[in-house]
């Protein structure tokens, strides 16, 4: 609610891990890593580039970039999905790993 507050009118720099806070606070977010900016856009941008690329299993997939076991036992994986793959709605912090993984950065200013 402070962040909130305080934002109106004004710039925020807000840097932070949690994505939770990214989504109910932030109507622009830049990803950086090493100095480079991996992502430059709107938190449901963010998103979206990961539409298609997160799938459900019951192990971890070696060739996913990102993979954990869920409350539910089953593996979320973050990638490159194999066919026939149980695809899943992508969330901001599947955008995030991805646009952390991604080769194609630009220098940051």
């Amino acid at each position: 609610d402070l962040v909130t507050r305080t934002a109106e009118g004004r710039t925020v720099l807000l840097s932070t891990h949690q994505t939770e806070d990214v989504a109910m606070l932030c109507n622009h977010v830049i990803v950086m890593a090493g100095g480079r900016i991996r992502f430059e856009g709107t938190p449901a941008a963010l998103t979206a580039q990961a539409a298609g690329r997160v799938w459900s299993g019951t192990e971890r997939d070696p060739a996913a970039r990102a993979g954990w076991r869920t409350g539910t036992g089953d593996f979320r994986n973050v990638g490159d999905p194999p066919e026939g793959a149980r695809l899943l709605e992508p969330t901001l912090e599947d955008g995030y790993l991805l646009a952390l993984d991604d080769s194609g950065s630009k220098a940051a200013a």
